[in-house]
C-alpha cells in the first residue's frame, strides 16, 4: 500500500476542492407556500420589482444579498411587538400595514420534508424607532400536508438594520452537514458594521454556534473584514471557526497597504443564548 507522508497529505488536503455550497430553491411554488407560512393569513402580492441596498466606501463593500430578489408586498396588520415597532411612523403617530418583503429559502440538509427561510422587510410609509428600521427573520419550516408550518423562528439582531449582507449554506465544521452563515447589518452614530452568525443544523433546529463583527466602519477609527476561511475551520473539526481578516484603518491609523492575517475564534464565541430568547420574544403574537 502506497504511504504518503504527512505534509503531502496535508498539501493535498489543502489543494482539495470544497464542497459547493447549496443554492436557494428557486421554484415559485416553493417560495410562495413558504412567504404564506411565514406571513399567515396575510394578502400577498409578487410585483416586478427588486431593490439593491447594497454601497460601497473607501475601503470594502456594503453587499446585500437579497439585491436580485423579488420584491413582495404583504399587507395586514403587526402580528408581533417587533413588527408594531418596524411599521409605526413616530411622526404621525400612525402605522403601516404593508410588509415590503424580500427572501430566500434553503432546503434543510438531511431532513427532505423541512426548509429554512431568511427573510428581510420593512414597512413602507414608517418613520420607526432606531431599533427596528427593518426586520431580519430565520424561518425554519416543515411540510404540513399541501404547504408549509413554521417550527421555529429566529429574529436576527441589529440596531438600525437595514439589509442582509450575506447568506450562505455551506458546511463550515467540516461533517458535510451544511450549516447556515447570515450576516444582518447594524449601525449607529458614525458606524456600520454586520454580523456573522453561524447556526449549526444537525439537530433540525437553529442552533448558534458563532456570533461576532464580519465588517466594521466605525467612523475614521477602525475599518476591517473578515472573510470566512472554510479551508481552516474545516480543519477544526467543529471546535472553532476561522477567518481571513482584513484591516485598512487600526485606533485611527491609516495603512498604506491593507493588513491581512488567518486567525480562528472558538466555537461559541458571541452566541448569548439571554439576548437570543430577549429578540425572539419580541416575535410573540400581539395578545389581543
Amino acid at each position: 500500500m502506497l504511504r504518503l507522508p504527512g505534509a503531502l497529505i496535508l498539501v493535498l488536503v489543502w489543494l482539495s476542492p470544497l464542497r459547493a455550497e447549496t443554492p436557494p430553491i428557486a421554484t415559485p411554488e416553493v417560495r410562495d407556500s413558504a412567504l404564506r407560512a411565514i406571513f399567515p393569513g396575510l394578502e400577498i402580492a409578487a410585483t416586478t420589482r427588486h431593490r439593491d441596498d447594497s454601497g460601497r466606501d473607501q475601503w470594502m463593500g456594503q453587499p446585500d444579498a437579497f439585491g436580485r430578489e423579488t420584491v413582495y408586498l404583504v399587507n395586514g396588520p403587526a402580528a408581533n411587538e417587533e413588527e408594531r415597532c418596524a411599521s409605526e411612523d413616530m411622526l404621525k403617530k400612525r402605522f403601516s400595514s404593508t410588509r415590503e418583503v424580500r427572501f430566500q429559502v434553503f432546503a434543510w440538509p438531511g431532513v427532505p420534508q423541512d426548509a429554512l427561510a431568511v427573510v428581510q422587510y420593512s414597512f413602507i410609509d414608517s418613520v420607526p424607532a432606531g431599533a427596528c428600521w427593518s426586520i431580519g427573520l430565520l424561518a425554519h419550516l416543515t411540510r404540513q400536508g399541501a404547504g408549509w408550518e413554521v417550527a421555529e423562528r429566529r429574529l436576527l439582531p441589529g440596531h438600525r438594520h437595514s439589509r442582509i449582507s450575506g447568506a450562505r449554506m455551506v458546511d463550515v465544521t467540516g461533517d458535510a452537514v451544511d450549516d447556515l452563515v447570515v450576516e444582518p447589518d447594524a449601525g449607529g452614530a458614525g458606524t456600520w458594521g454586520t454580523w456573522m452568525l453561524v447556526y449549526d443544523l444537525k439537530q433540525r433546529t437553529l442552533r448558534p454556534i458563532l456570533n461576532i463583527p464580519s465588517r466594521m466602519e466605525e467612523a475614521t477609527d477602525n475599518y476591517f473584514s473578515e472573510f470566512l476561511d472554510l479551508y481552516g475551520s474545516r480543519g477544526k473539526a467543529g471546535k472553532a471557526v476561522c477567518f481571513r481578516l482584513t484591516v485598512w484603518v487600526k485606533d485611527g491609523k491609516i495603512y498604506p497597504a491593507p493588513r491581512v492575517s488567518f486567525h480562528c475564534v472558538p466555537a461559541g464565541t458571541g452566541v448569548d443564548e439571554t439576548e437570543m430568547e430577549t429578540l425572539d420574544a419580541r416575535l410573540r403574537p400581539i395578545q389581543p
